[in-house]
């Protein structure tokens, strides 16, 4: 998700956080713009966008060699969504933008929804039924975070 979050931001969309989103009653979606966590497999990507700015290593509690990599023009207001995009990443096959039902996006929604006690409020289910019914829903398949970052520009392009 980080991999293809930076390619996102190289292409000038604007950065509001890619693990982290908080919900409001009203369906407001506010991101957490923590600083990209980028993996190893995605160092070559970062040098060639950003050169030797972030060389910095740190290990992780898990043994995993990560680059953090802050985004200065960070979003911070909260937004509706237009499109609610489910990442598949796949070892290998064609990048793949597939529409999925409202159901199927509300039903993925609710399986991935984090509360602070566990349990998803009433209030909390009507704010991501509107998101939902207010939002295209897809599930993004790809292996190369190039290819699909082709494709949510298009998406973009096909909807500016």
């Amino acid at each position: 998700k980080s991999t293809l979050t930076l390619q996102l931001v190289d292409a000038g969309l604007r950065y509001a956080g890619d693990d982290v989103a908080l919900v409001g009653a009203d369906g407001a979606i506010c991101g957490i713009p923590f600083a990209l966590t980028l993996k190893e497999g995605s160092w070559d990507l970062l040098s060639r966008l950003h050169g030797d700015r972030y060389d910095a290593t740190h290990c992780r509690s898990d043994g995993v060699r990560v680059r953090y990599i802050p985004i200065p023009n960070a979003q911070n207001q909260c937004v509706s969504a237009s499109w609610i995009v489910f990442l598949k990443r796949v070892a290998s096959g064609p990048e793949e933008l597939t529409a999925i039902d409202q159901l199927d996006a509300m039903k993925r929604l609710i399986e991935n929804a984090f509360a602070a006690d566990g349990k998803l409020s009433q209030a909390g289910f009507f704010a991501l039924k509107r998101i939902v019914a207010g939002a295209r829903s897809f599930q993004l398949t790809y292996c190369e975070s190039v290819g699909a970052r082709r494709l949510l520009m298009e998406l973009c392009d096909g909807e500016a």
